[in-house]
């Protein structure tokens, strides 16, 4: 998505939200811009506790295609700022959002040659606007080449572990052929980028589909705003 369409959308809901009142921050309603405060902004920067996922989380998997795994915070403490960002189209705390996924990356030294976002079924692609966030930081390209079958169901309905690996069970498809030649490097290391991980159904389910089209992955390694 271009940028500037990217930039777009964020002025039109910061306005839409300025019309009609909701101008509040979502956590202490306090009257702000943004939708949050700059001391809520500053506690959850403190407290976030920027983790590393053990690989044990995902021993119910019969081969793992994913390297590392990397979350903000757990489901429960940034739920609040999620629900906003997804479910009632606070689009621009995704800067915010970014920085959080920034401090993650800094934290463990996570270094990557490129950026791929797991998109969602929604018109709003929430993950790609952090990806293109985090692009401009590390001056890293994003590959946008992965599409959603939207005959599936949503993964965030369902609750059985493995009911969830079979919905994701082929659910995704490249758009074009991908060519990775003018990286000038034998191996690359991609950042994957989700919203939430839950059993890691989806993040295996695409590393899967990365790793048999581009044949000179050396790492996937995963970042996500929450752990469930």
């Amino acid at each position: 998505m271009n940028n500037l369409i990217y930039s777009y959308i964020n002025y039109y809901f910061l306005i839409i939200n300025f019309i009609f009142g909701n101008d509040r921050c979502i956590k202490c309603s306090k009257l702000c811009i943004n939708s949050l405060c700059k001391t809520c902004k500053l506690n959850i920067l403190n407290k976030s506790k920027y983790l590393k996922i053990d690989e044990t989380n995902f021993n119910h998997f019969n081969r793992v295609y994913f390297d590392e795994v990397y979350s903000v915070d757990t489901y429960t403490d940034l739920f609040f700022l999620i629900k906003e960002y997804k479910f009632n189209n606070k689009i621009y705390l995704s800067y915010f959002l970014s920085h959080l996924l920034n401090n993650l990356i800094k934290k463990y030294s996570i270094d990557f040659d490129l950026i791929i976002n797991i998109p969602n079924h929604d018109f709003l692609q929430y993950t790609l606007y952090l990806a293109l966030n985090l692009s401009k930081i590390y001056k890293k390209p994003i590959l946008n080449f992965i599409s959603i079958l939207n005959k599936k169901q949503k993964q965030h309905f369902i609750e059985n572990k493995d009911d969830r690996i079979k919905n994701v069970k082929n659910k995704y498809i490249l758009k074009k052929i991908i060519k990775t030649n003018n990286l000038n490097k034998n191996k690359i290391d991609i950042l994957l980028l989700d919203d939430i991980i839950k059993t890691g159904a989806t993040i295996n389910e695409v590393s899967k589909l990365i790793k048999e089209n581009i044949k000179t992955i050396s790492k996937i390694k995963v970042i996500s705003l929450a752990k469930a």
